[in-house]
């Protein structure tokens, strides 16, 4: 996360390729209440990278 931004950046790598009607799903426990909090598929590489916008994961803290 970056100070004074309203987005967080989320960097994976060597993840497994999924086929095409697949996707990667990002949850977060925040107050023991799950979050979605976006989802997403990796490259070619196994590579992630990503903004997740923050004004909708503070509203839950």
């Amino acid at each position: 996360m970056a100070p004074k931004s309203d987005v967080a950046l989320l960097s994976l790598q060597n993840l497994a390729p999924l086929p095409k009607d697949q996707i990667y799903r990002l949850w977060a426990i925040v107050n023991n209440e799950k979050i979605y909090c976006g989802e997403f598929n990796s490259d070619s590489q196994g590579k992630v990278l990503m903004q997740l916008p923050l004004d909708e994961i503070v509203d839950y803290c």
